[in-house]
């Protein structure tokens, strides 16, 4: 079981509105979920979209959502790919979107307010972070995991074949 940190913080101030945890015995402290959105914000005020980043123990995705969200999540299972995880993000705002509303998703005006009514989403986020490691992840996020052999030559000249 892959241990992963999911946090929800709005876009324009880094006012946390959530973490999720699976796996880990605790939360990740302030100074962390404030230093890696500062490291987005810095990215993004050079006009570049930093999307992910990997240390020594973990991977970092971030993504923004309507640049009013933006979602981070460490997870430490390399073997996940940044397409799953670009969409296992999606999904996490669709189901705020679905459980808030897109316009109160897309105009947080008291992040204080809106804390409380994300609560709700909780239960079903929890269970999507228990899936993001499991074999039914790719069914989940509507993409096909594939493996190709060493000796891809013989598969490609098929393909050719076929698509002529």
């Amino acid at each position: 079981m892959a241990a992963c940190s999911l946090m929800c913080l709005t876009t324009c101030g880094g006012v946390p509105l959530f973490t999720r945890n699976k796996g880990t015995k605790r939360p990740l402290p302030f100074p962390l979920i404030g230093t890696l959105n500062g490291v987005q914000m810095f990215a993004a005020s050079r006009d570049m979209e930093l999307q992910s980043t990997t240390t020594e123990n973990s991977k970092v995705f971030w993504k923004v959502f309507q640049n009013s969200i933006t979602l981070i999540l460490i997870t430490d299972d390399y073997s996940i790919s940044d397409c799953h995880i670009g969409n296992f993000l999606r999904i996490i705002f669709n189901v705020i979107v679905f459980f808030c509303g897109q316009e109160d998703v897309a105009n947080i005006k008291n992040p204080e307010r809106f804390k409380n009514e994300i609560k709700v989403c909780f239960k079903l986020i929890d269970d999507l972070m228990n899936q993001v490691s499991s074999a039914t992840f790719s069914a989940m996020t509507n993409t096909v995991e594939i493996i190709t052999g060493p000796d891809c030559i013989p598969l490609q000249a098929s393909l050719d074949h076929a698509v002529l």
